[in-house]
């Protein structure tokens, strides 16, 4: 949501890159592409697993120099989220899904 607020209006084209990734990615699950399993885990990786971790460290960094709040509890608390959604759709992609090569 944010992507689509930033590009359209902010008129900031960087919000495109995440939107069109998402397109990407979904064709493949449903064309049943070879590269789909591929994508997720590499989606999965990057954007929810990677990229949380930076904000956690980040927000850690922020609380180290001002000092800790309450406040930051729910970023914490969605960050945490972010981290155990990635994991568990990592895991369950790596578990269930194979490559069939007709």
């Amino acid at each position: 949501m944010k992507s689509i607020f930033r590009t359209f209006f902010l008129n900031q084209l960087i919000g495109v890159l995440p939107v069109l990734l998402q397109i990407l990615l979904l064709v493949l699950i449903v064309k049943k592409h070879k590269y789909a399993r591929i994508g997720i885990i590499m989606w999965t990786t990057l954007f929810l697993l990677a990229f949380s971790v930076i904000q956690l460290v980040q927000g850690l960094l922020k609380n180290l120099e001002y000092g800790f709040s309450i406040e930051w509890l729910s970023y914490y608390l969605f960050v945490a989220v972010n981290v155990i959604v990635g994991t568990l759709v990592l895991l369950y992609t790596i578990r269930t899904t194979k490559v069939i090569i007709r």
